[in-house]
Order: C-alpha cells, then sequence, then structure tokens
C-alpha cells in the first residue's frame, strides 16, 4: 500500500508503507509474555501471603479498624497512607481472607494491567499504520518489571495508573467530563494526580476540569460519607491531612522516609546528595552497614529551596512542550503529553518508589511509535532514540539479577531509576518539539520528518 502525504512545512516524504497485522509468531510471543505475567506474579503473591509480606496484607489491619469505626491515622508506628475511599475499595478483598483475597487482588490489577496495555497500543496507533510486530512484545518487555513489581508487592500504583490511562482513552474520544472524573478518583486515592488539574486547566478543558472537580468530591466525600457516616469521614480526612500534607506543606524535617534510597524523586536524590542524610539504613542480616552518599552538607532549608527550583523547572519544561493543538484530540502528541505529565508527578512527589513509575509504557509507547511509524532524521530520531536507551539501560541496572542486591540499592541510592524517568521526560520532549516543528503531521499514514526546516 503506497501512502502519500505532504506536510504544510514540506518535511515529510512519500513511502511505502505495508499494512500487516501482527502475525502468528509474534501473537503467540506476546500472549505468553502477557500470561508469564499473571503466572509469575501469582506464585510469587502466594508465597509472599503466606509470609505475610505485602502491602496489601499490611493495611488489612486498617480496614478492620475502619469496619470497627476507629481512627487509622497519626497513629503510633505505621501508619496509613492513603485517604478513606482507598481503604474501602481494598476492604471487600480484605474479607475474604489473605490468601484468597490476595491472589483476588492480584487478579483485579491484571485486569486493570491489561486495560493499561491495551490504551497505550490503541490511542498511539490511533488510525494510523499498526504497530510492527517485533515492537509491541518490545513495548511490553519494557514495562513487565515496573507491572510485576507493583502486582507482587500489593500496592495500588496499578489502580491509579489505569484511572490516568483510562482519562487519556476518554481524553482521546472527546468524553472530557469522564476523563476529569478519572482523574478526580486518582487523586482521592493518590493525591500527586493533582498535576493534571493543572495540565488540563493549561489545555482549556473545562469540562476535564469540572469533571474532576466532581470526582474529588463525590470520591473524597459524598460515598466514604454514606458508607462511614459524614461526621466520621470528616474526622478521617482531617486526621490524614494532619499525617501526610500539613508536615510537607509546614516544612517540618525529612526523614529517612523521604531519604531512602528506594525514593527516586527529587526530594529523595536531592536531599540525599546535598544534605547529610541517611541513604540506605544498616542490615545486618545482609552485612551491609548505613550509607551516606552526600556531595555536600547543605542545611534542609537550602536543599528544599533547590527541590522546589526544579519543580518549577519541571513545570516550566511541561508549559514549552505541551504544545499538541487542542482541537486534535487524536494526534500522537497528546500520548506524549499525558507521559510527560505523569513522569513530572512522580518527580515532584515527596516519595515515589520505582513501582510507582507504572505508566512508563505510555512514554515507551509515545517514542516506539514515533521512531518506527513518524521516521523521523537527524537530532528528530537520535535525541529520542539516545533518551529511550538510556532510560532502558539506567532502568535494567536496578535489579538484583543485574548488580546485585546491594549495589542495585546503591545504584537506587545514585538515582539511577529517577534517571531512566528524566531520560524518558528529555526524549519525549524532542519528539513533541520535532511534531511541532514539522506542525503536526498527522500519523494515518507512516511519514518522515526532515532535519532540515
Amino acid at each position: 500500500m503506497k501512502v502519500s502525504k505532504v506536510d504544510p512545512s514540506g518535511l515529510i516524504r512519500n513511502h511505502t508503507v505495508w499494512n500487516i497485522e501482527m502475525g502468528s509468531k509474534a501473537r503467540i510471543v506476546f500472549l505468553a509474555v502477557v500470561l508469564a505475567i499473571y503466572i509469575s506474579s501469582g506464585v510469587q503473591v502466594i508465597h509472599k501471603a503466606k509470609a505475610n509480606r505485602t502491602a496489601f496484607l499490611r493495611w488489612s489491619h486498617y480496614t478492620e479498624m475502619l469496619g470497627r469505626g476507629e481512627m487509622i491515622y497519626n497513629l503510633e508506628g505505621a501508619q496509613y497512607p492513603n485517604l478513606p475511599m482507598m481503604a474501602l475499595i481494598l476492604t471487600p478483598f480484605h474479607a475474604m481472607g489473605n490468601l484468597v483475597g490476595s491472589f483476588c487482588w492480584l487478579t483485579f490489577k491484571y485486569l486493570l494491567l491489561l486495560a493499561i496495555v491495551w490504551t497505550a497500543i490503541k490511542v498511539s496507533r490511533n488510525s494510523g499504520p499498526p504497530w510492527p510486530d517485533w515492537a509491541l512484545v518490545v513495548l511490553l518487555l519494557l514495562s513487565v518489571r515496573v507491572f510485576v513489581s507493583d502486582l507482587t508487592h500489593g500496592n495500588v500504583n496499578l489502580i491509579i495508573g489505569a484511572l490516568i490511562a483510562g482519562a487519556l482513552f476518554c481524553s482521546y474520544q472527546t468524553r472530557d467530563f469522564l476523563a476529569g472524573l478519572a482523574i478526580g478518583l486518582a487523586i482521592v486515592l493518590k493525591v500527586t494526580p493533582l498535576l493534571f488539574l493543572l495540565y488540563f486547566i493549561y489545555k482549556r478543558r473545562w469540562l476535564s476540569v469540572s469533571g474532576l472537580v466532581v470526582g474529588v468530591v463525590l470520591f473524597l466525600w459524598v460515598v466514604p460519607g454514606f458508607v462511614l457516616g459524614f461526621e466520621f469521614n470528616m474526622q478521617l480526612i482531617t486526621a490524614w491531612y494532619k499525617q501526610m500534607i500539613h508536615p510537607f506543606l509546614s516544612g517540618q524535617p525529612v526523614g529517612y522516609l523521604q531519604t531512602a534510597h528506594i525514593n527516586q524523586s527529587f526530594t529523595g536524590l536531592f536531599y540525599r546528595l546535598l544534605s547529610d542524610t541517611v541513604a540506605m539504613e544498616a542490615n545486618a542480616g545482609r552485612g551491609y552497614g548505613e550509607l551516606r552518599i552526600n556531595l555536600l552538607s547543605l542545611d534542609q532549608q537550602t536543599v528544599s529551596l533547590i527541590v522546589r527550583l526544579a519543580s518549577i523547572s519541571v513545570l516550566a519544561c511541561l508549559v514549552a512542550f505541551c504544545r499538541t493543538p487542542r482541537e486534535d484530540r487524536r494526534h500522537l502528541g497528546n500520548v506524549g503529553e499525558f507521559a510527560l505529565v505523569f513522569l513530572a508527578m512522580l518527580f515532584l512527589s515527596e516519595r515515589s518508589w520505582k513501582h510507582h513509575y507504572v505508566l512508563l509504557i505510555l512514554a515507551h509507547g509515545f517514542l516506539l511509535y514515533f521512531l518506527l511509524v513518524m521516521r523521523p532524521r537527524g537530532w528528530r530520531k537520535w535525541l529520542p532514540l539516545s533518551s529511550l536507551t538510556v532510560a532502558v539501560f539506567c532502568h535494567s541496572l536496578v535489579s538484583d539479577s543485574t548488580l546485585g542486591h546491594y549495589w542495585s540499592n546503591v545504584a537506587e541510592a545514585y538515582g539511577v531509576f529517577l534517571f531512566g524517568g528524566i531520560s524518558l521526560f528529555v526524549g519525549c520532549s524532542a519528539a513533541l518539539t520535532a511534531l511541532r516543528l514539522s506542525r503536526w503531521p498527522s500519523h494515518t499514514g507512516i511519514t518522515e520528518i526532515s532535519d532540515a526546516h
């Protein structure tokens, strides 16, 4: 099939597009990887459930307390980090018992994972040429690690990822109110998606803004209020605010929870490198002592200022690069913009573990489809390709199978996983810039973006 298309800037050239559907071998490999994720995660979850070593089981204590009408915030020792709505979602799974509940929770999140993968493939392609067979397998493999990490840990990040992916799909379908509603629920479950409110305002998607507000009110106040009682729900919200938000806003000193090597956000990295804080606690069982990696010993107020300046820089980048035409909801650039906002959300968060990065597939999908289908040249090709390569390398380092347990943790302490995310941010920004310089060519057919402008 020959596709001919010329854009106003004269950058797009004619060439042949082969509309080949996924071959049987590639389909078998793809489905085998999908099935292997579920089976391997299931085996690990059962093992951890028997040993009572997952976040899902750790939270069962709090859902039981909530069912008895007891306060679950500002307690001694470990504290429940999420608003009541998340505890209500967990409650029916905890009621099934440790083993059955853990497996059902895994299955529920696995279905959300499939929805995320489908959305990333569907929205990036739109009505353009199909993904190459091998590229779909590569796309899935690039995200396997973060998917499996969240599935086996029993955390809630795949729910947040699915809601953001759902918002992207609703935006793609121009169902703006539903997109905002999905983000509103995501905000109630974990505050950091609040950054999408600024994105919707910047893009002048007022229906999405209104849907977001309705979602927050509905899932913060109305639904928990009907279940728990409005007065008790208000007490819970107030106590949660004092536990989770007030210390951050009041500038209280950071602790090991923020400076630990697993924290792959600006807060974690800058405090580890620029202040005299603990990056990794001693572990006598594994035979290593406390680790500090600071290059400087700045006071916490100075480091806090540096973190805020870095955060403002990221927000400025979002303004500079998120410029896909507002009326073209199905353009490939929208996937890149959602990927940028998601990455920025993790950079700016007070705490971002590596299994929080569950939507790396958006950045991977955007860059792979851009490189394979838009066929850029010059820096438009090499900068996104190099960024993707660096990101894959950095993310592969943080693994016991590559560096071993200790050195993998040391790599985390130096922010290797965060640097991988930053590399993806740079790559997506470069690809969006290339599309803008080419006057936002359609990806209905394969196109080439030349280096000349």
